[in-house]
């Protein structure tokens, strides 16, 4: 979900879903309910764009494929590092990869 706090989705009838963060700890665990739909609250919520995985086991053990969830990103990246070059020609930094940076004059 949107809060990071729950992962839902569908499967098969009576099969036991088990959520896993990157460290493969067990974060969240249920069934699915008889119309194949689950929904798992999980131990720690989940908001840094943190990996899961997912994956079902049936009632006779047989496990299925591993899908991999990125959480949301709700926390806000490190304030960036800037250098003016000394002739003022050129700002140089760094950031979060994949953030914006945005360099605005006085004026704003």
């Amino acid at each position: 979900d949107a809060q990071g706090t729950t992962v839902s989705g569908t499967g098969e009838p009576g099969a036991t879903v088990v959520v896993r963060d990157v460290a493969g700890q067990t974060s969240g665990q249920g069934t699915v309910d008889a119309n194949g739909n689950y929904s798992l609250t999980l131990a720690t919520p989940q908001g840094n764009g943190e990996t899961l995985t997912v994956v079902q086991s049936d009632t006779l053990g047989k496990v299925s494929p591993t899908i991999t969830l990125t959480a949301p990103d709700f926390t806000a990246p490190a304030a960036p590092t800037a250098t003016i070059a000394e002739d003022g020609s050129a700002i140089t930094g760094t950031g979060e990869s994949g953030a914006t940076v945005t360099v605005r004059d006085p004026a704003g």
